[in-house]
């Protein structure tokens, strides 16, 4: 039986290729071969405007011809945040009415100001430490990248660059706010496990600039996803320890500046949640190796329970499906774990953890 398995990458040193692309046509700032930093501002882009209806006549409660009369604006004029767009004058006290935004009016009618938003622009950073590998003309670029390699299962969407911290001593320490003070200030920090969302918000407050977790619970999800700095979880949800190659891995480089992507998995686009070290190498590091079939001797990372974040070895492929819990039947593998126990693991269950 042939099955290409999905794959995770725990490298201590490897060259990779990213893409760095705005949603929209814009501007390129750097060229190729160029040597970037993640806070970089590598191309640019304007936002297309919107607009906005101030009504006049509502706001100071006069009929809509009165309000005409009223506005000292006139279609074409350019305003900014806070001008003055019409008055009421009283006896005691006036009315007023200002604009909120920068702009331009496209139309006086009815008591109602119609403003067309200045446009905005958008700034596309590097988010890495690399080298320009291609210029993508009016999109973006794709980086090249030398360092070691860390990847997840679940982000929030966010990215930042940063000095890591090991806030856990071992792969399922639980981090809690006892654990947490303004020397992790400005960090990003490795835990094992965090169970409560007032940890995740006093973080937040210190604060700090990521976190990398084994696990988390999944009604976190809400609240992970509000926070300011990115979150990873190497392992997913439940009460998960981090696999031993990773946390190794980043405990032995503790202190370095990392690029921490937490993107929202994407399996289809190939967009996964990843740490990237950047380290001084000579020549260029193999890149990854590609996705291969499951096969014995593979070293394996088990993503469901009862091994759930569990490593171990592929001993043997079963020719036929295997009866697991409730007499569903599946195509299995004879996995030793680390522990040293033999385990029979439905094949979906695994991922191939490619590490040196």
């Amino acid at each position: 039986m042939t099955i290409i398995a999905r794959t995770s990458y725990v490298l201590p040193l490897t060259t990779i290729f990213r893409r760095r692309q705005l949603p929209l046509p814009g501007r390129i700032l750097v060229r190729q071969g160029q040597k970037v930093m993640p806070n970089d501002v590598i191309a640019e882009a304007s936002l297309p405007s919107g607009h906005l209806i101030l009504d006049v006549a509502r706001g100071l409660g006069v009929p809509p011809l009165k309000a005409d009369q009223l506005i000292d604006r006139a279609p074409g004029d350019h305003i900014s945040a806070g001008d003055l767009i019409a008055a009421r004058p009283g006896m005691f006290f006036s009315r007023t009415m200002r604009t909120p935004v920068d702009g331009k009016i496209v139309s006086v009618r009815n008591g109602k100001v119609l403003v067309q938003q200045s446009e905005a622009s958008l700034e596309l950073k590097a988010a890495y430490a690399g080298t320009v590998s291609e210029v993508i003309p009016e999109r973006g670029v794709i980086l090249e990248l030398s360092g070691a390699l860390i990847q997840g299962v679940w982000g929030n969407g966010k990215a930042e660059f940063g000095v890591m911290q090991i806030a856990a001593q071992a792969q399922n320490t639980i981090l809690k706010l006892d654990r947490i003070d303004v020397s992790l200030r400005g960090g990003i920090l490795v835990g094992g496990h965090l169970a409560e969302a007032e940890t995740l918000t006093s973080l937040a407050e210190i604060p700090i600039r990521g976190l990398i977790l084994a696990s988390m619970p999944s009604r976190l999800i809400k609240t992970a996803l509000s926070m300011p700095y990115p979150i990873l979880l190497t392992e997913g949800f439940g009460k998960l320890p981090m696999n031993l190659p990773a946390f190794r891995l980043l405990a032995t480089n503790a202190g370095r500046e990392v690029s921490l992507t937490a993107s929202h998995f994407q399996a289809h686009q190939g967009i996964v949640p990843e740490v990237l070290i950047p380290l001084p190498v000579t020549g260029k590091p193999q890149p990854p190796p590609a996705p291969r079939q499951l096969a014995p001797q593979n070293r394996v990372k088990i993503v469901w329970s009862p091994y759930s974040a569990q490593t171990g070895v592929i001993q043997s492929l079963s020719p036929e499906p295997v009866s697991f819990q409730a007499g569903l039947r599946y195509p299995a593998a004879q996995v030793k774990l680390d522990s040293g126990e033999l385990a029979a693991v439905p094949m979906a269950n695994l991922v191939v953890l490619e590490y040196k």
